[in-house]
């Protein structure tokens, strides 16, 4: 009876241990679900799974270069300031310079005595406008200069010698040809001119002048001068071919 007894206790006990085995496996097995679990979940967020910590990553640069682009593709052009073109306008002016040395005819230059002219003004408004017509008795083709100056005399007395302006290049005046040199002359604040006018044309260097009376078309000598239109302000003459 007791060595019964004794069997069936130990059995007892072996059954107990088997359970209790069975129940820590469960237990440990139900523990690694729940951390897998909360391992999975962490990862999702973000905050621990490396996966998709880059995959987060990698949508938020995606959203901020879209967004950066649509930025960039409404924000209206900064608007040039208008500039002066210095560096086109210096080009322009320089092209126009050489052209103009390059157009400048050659030649033998014209002289006084070359040159025969005939002169006559009239009065326009405020100002005097006048026409010198010169013509070349020489033997030879001879270039007019640009750089000639014109006077206007009253007798023998200069009165105005204040050339604002030249013609934009020299002229050749054929053997036997002629050509018009136009004036204008301003703003005159002196007396009334007493004697007969003449303009002296004036050639550069040691070429001389040449003194032509004004004469009207039926003969008379002309003395009339512009209005005083500035008498602070100086009398002046502009010189055109």
């Amino acid at each position: 009876m007791e060595g019964a007894y004794k069997h069936e206790k130990g059995l007892s006990i072996l059954a107990l241990i088997g359970v209790l085995g069975a129940v820590a496996v469960i237990a440990l097995i139900s523990y690694s679900a729940g951390n897998s679990r909360a391992g999975s979940d962490i990862g999702v967020s973000g905050a621990i799974n490396p996966t998709s910590t880059v995959s987060v990553g990698t949508s938020t640069r995606a959203t901020a270069t879209k967004q950066a682009k649509q930025a960039k593709a409404n924000t209206p052009a900064p608007s040039v300031p208008n500039v002066p073109k210095t560096s086109a306008s210096t080009a322009s002016v320089t092209s126009a310079v050489t052209a103009s040395v390059a157009a400048e005819p050659t030649g033998r230059s014209c002289s006084a005595n070359d040159l025969v002219g005939t002169a006559s003004w009239e009065k326009i408004g405020s100002y005097i406008a006048g026409n010198v017509r010169v013509r070349n008795t020489s033997g030879s083709d001879c270039v007019l200069s640009w750089a000639s100056a014109l006077e206007i005399q009253s007798g023998s007395s200069t009165l105005v010698d204040n050339q604002i302006s030249s013609p934009d290049k020299s002229v050749i005046i054929a053997r036997g040809g002629s050509q018009s040199v136009r004036f204008t002359w301003f703003n005159w604040c002196g007396s009334d001119l007493a004697r007969q006018a003449y303009v002296r044309l004036v050639f550069p260097g040691s070429l001389g002048y040449l003194r032509v009376p004004l004469i009207d078309a039926d003969g008379n000598p002309q003395s009339d001068s512009p209005e005083c239109t500035a008498p602070q302000g100086s009398s002046s003459v502009y010189l055109w071919w």
